[in-house]
């Protein structure tokens, strides 16, 4: 899923909070310009964790 189409999604289902996983393939390294763009314009609270950085929900 790419950084549109999950923007997309969590505004469709109302998610309170976005969180981006899977983004620690070297192959495709993650534009973390273009998810923040994303999420800002589609009005999508989100945050993007470090490797091994919790979060308790």
């Amino acid at each position: 899923m790419s950084a549109f189409e999950a923007s997309l999604y969590a505004k469709e289902v109302g998610a309170v909070l976005t969180i981006p996983i899977h983004m620690d393939n070297p192959a495709f390294p993650p534009d973390f310009d273009y998810i923040k763009e994303m999420f800002e314009k589609y009005e999508v609270d989100y945050q993007i964790l470090e490797n091994d950085e919790t979060i308790e929900i």
